[in-house]
């Protein structure tokens, strides 16, 4: 009758020894939990990160727009000269 349980304890012996190593697991698992209430805050901050996206698409476009105005400067300065 006994032959066949020994065995199978020789088998639970490894299983527990693996939960064991299971235990710091949990451990650190809780140590993150923080960590993703944090991450919870961030994404309110990324969506409106999205919506600057457009703004500075735009900015990009004012760029040449400032470069064109630095060529006039010199054009104004002239232009006080002959007042």
């Amino acid at each position: 009758m006994f032959e066949g349980h020994f065995e199978r304890m020789k088998m639970l012996e490894g299983h527990f020894v693996r939960l064991k190593m299971l235990e710091g697991h949990f451990e650190r698992m809780k140590m993150f939990e923080g960590h993703f209430e944090r991450m919870k805050m961030f994404e309110g901050h990324f969506e409106r990160m999205k919506m600057f996206e457009g703004h500075f698409e735009r900015m990009n476009m004012f760029e040449g727009h400032f470069e064109r105005m630095k060529m006039f400067e010199g054009h104004f300065e002239r232009m006080k000269m002959l007042d």
